[in-house]
């Protein structure tokens, strides 16, 4: 990059639109530099690939959020002399349509180096062009900058022991095994227990609480085993004395064609039990569903049915939802169908791509992959591909990116999960970890009389994320809105600018308004 270094550090290149176009320009490295664009950019003739345009024209809001407040990798002025107009009018035009200048960083063309129009400020007060280059998957600036100007939030979901806890008739029979074999060996030990001593009665006490516990969870595992039975057999569900009659819904699958799947939607103990069956003839199939306690009331806030109805009649979206689970494709659809009562957080047209599922036995979860910003690998699972049977670790993952100072791979994105060692490194940050719901476990341990609040803890996650959704949205916007706004549309601005002796001085931090992304606010 130092060929052709005209002794302040400014390196001579020509932007090549096309065959006819060329615009000179010079090019100043910043203190952020990106490796990887040396030998891009090593050759005299950069070849632009397009436009990038933004409806909004806050291009370098967009990408200022997209960086999560980092500064540019680089700059482009003017040549000196008479090459110079061409270059002030290519920038006038980009500042004009509210557009900036694409050129592919990877031979996938799955990254882009993005130059972003504005003006420098000098002390005598005159003003000149220039363009701030930072890089970036093809297109998360734009999403960026679509989700600032509607106000909204990325959302993402897990499914299973995050929203809810779901069996078969086989995972109820092994759990239910199980539960009696850790019971069997529980009396087992308190059987041994002969000796009258304090230290053994307290031991006698403790394993009798626990096999206490290990027979209500039997119990419970046994309802459900019941009352999923009589669903496989018969469509139907008897339970104190009333029968649940199912209703036949008409389910459209992907391949175009649709089933007419039996669903029975009860109260148990006040809460909601499902039941459907995934392939209609196959009564394998069917399964129990039990949403989480407070899922009716996130899913509420979330589709804005707490909030009047906007000028159009609809509530005001303020999160954009997706789902990334490690479950089977058809029951991941089914069972978010069912969670999304009113189909507002994901309208039935966009299920296909907003439900995601990962095989994470070969896979790590990804937030760009989710939101659709990156290409999905692996067919259906996207994700980053590991050796296969590769031990993935958290520990690992510590070693290259530290979830607590991190800025994550997408500002204004939230992930809900009960685990975090199944996304990869650079998606940790985003991750909201719950704990996870266990219904039989923790049920039984309240029904046994347990002195722990496992099962009051677990009950109220759900109200813990709504808390957070609410305080990450305000505090990201308030910061974009009014924080760093104002700041960034001013330096896109002939009379304004941003101040170039402290461009050249490479004070580009100190410069910049600061962003409070989302993973640095959790």
């Amino acid at each position: 990059m130092s060929e052709g270094d005209g002794g302040d550090g400014l390196v001579p290149r020509t932007l090549l639109f096309d065959k006819t176009r060329a615009v000179p320009c010079r090019l100043a490295k910043c203190a952020t530099w990106d490796p990887r664009l040396t030998s891009l950019l090593s050759n005299p003739a950069v070849h632009v690939r397009e436009y990038w345009t933004h409806e909004y024209k806050s291009t370098l809001l967009s990408a200022h959020v997209a960086a999560c407040g980092c500064t540019p990798l680089l700059r482009l002025l003017p040549p000196e002399g008479s090459d110079g107009a061409a270059f002030v009018n290519e920038h006038e035009q980009c500042i004009q349509a509210g557009k900036g200048i694409a050129i592919t960083v990877s031979d996938g063309q799955s990254e882009e180096l993005l130059l972003i129009p504005l003006y420098s400020s000098h002390e005598d007060g005159s003003r000149s062009p220039v363009f701030w280059g930072y890089t970036f998957p093809k297109k998360l600036a734009p999403e960026v900058g679509r989700m600032i100007e509607l106000g909204r939030l990325a959302l993402v979901f897990d499914l299973d022991e995050t929203l809810l806890v779901a069996n078969s008739l086989s995972t109820l029979d092994s759990k239910l095994a199980a539960c009696r074999s850790e019971r069997e060996a529980i009396q087992v030990k308190i059987a041994a227990l002969t000796s009258s001593d304090a230290d053994t009665g307290r031991t006698r006490d403790s394993l009798r609480m626990i096999d206490k516990a290990y027979g209500k969870e039997q119990e419970l595992l046994m309802l459900d085993q019941d009352l999923l039975k009589q669903f496989a057999d018969h469509d139907t569900v008897w339970y104190g004395g009333q029968k649940q009659q199912p209703t036949y819904e008409r389910v459209a699958l992907e391949n175009g064609t649709s089933v007419n799947r039996p669903v029975v939607r009860m109260q148990l103990d006040g809460n909601a039990v499902l039941f459907t069956r995934i392939e209609p003839s196959k009564r394998e199939s069917s399964m129990i569903l039990r949403p989480r306690p407070g899922w009716e009331e996130l899913r509420a806030y979330v589709a804005g049915e707490t909030e009047p109805a906007g000028p159009n009649g609809r509530p005001k979206q303020r999160f954009e939802v997706y789902v990334c689970t490690a479950a089977d494709r058809q029951y991941a659809l089914e069972v978010w169908r069912l969670l999304d009562t009113s189909s507002m957080l994901i309208a039935p047209k966009d299920r296909s791509k907003r439900v995601v599922s990962v095989d994470t036995k070969m896979y790590s979860k990804s937030v760009l992959e989710t939101l659709g910003i990156t290409a999905l690998r692996g067919g259906r699972s996207p994700g980053i591909k590991l050796r296969k049977g590769a031990a993935r670790s958290a520990a690992a993952a510590e070693a290259d990116v530290n979830p607590d100072t991190h800025p994550g791979v997408m500002p204004l994105a939230l992930v809900i999960d009960d685990r975090v060692d199944v996304w990869e490194a650079s998606s940790q940050p985003h991750v909201l970890q719950v704990t996870p719901w266990n219904y039989y476990n923790d049920e039984a341990q309240r029904r046994a009389g347990y002195a722990t609040h496992v099962a009051g803890i677990s009950e109220v996650e759900l109200r813990r994320v709504r808390a957070a959704a609410i305080r990450l949205r305000s505090e990201a916007f308030q910061s974009i809105n009014v924080g760093a706004r104002g700041v960034l549309e001013a330096f896109q601005l002939a009379s304004s600018g941003a101040p170039e002796a402290q461009q050249a001085a490479g004070q580009l931090l100190e410069l910049l308004p600061s962003v409070s992304n989302v993973p640095l606010l959790l």
